[in-house]
């Protein structure tokens, strides 16, 4: 029998996208001018890249 384990972590990477995607549409519906909204999404990018490349190292 196969182990899931590896599909599990493939949903918890699908996972984190959705949250990633939700948060970024969000962030574009809020009621802040573009610079301060910008700003926040470039954050955001940037916490999620450090969090991908996380999972990625664990995945290894």
């Amino acid at each position: 029998m196969e182990s899931t384990e590896g599909g599990a972590k493939a949903i918890d990477v699908y996972i984190y996208a959705g949250i990633a995607v939700g948060l970024a549409i969000g962030l574009l519906f809020a009621p802040q001018s573009g610079v301060e909204t910008r700003t926040m999404l470039r954050e955001k990018a940037l916490q999620l890249q450090a969090k991908a490349a996380e999972v990625a190292e664990k995945l290894k």
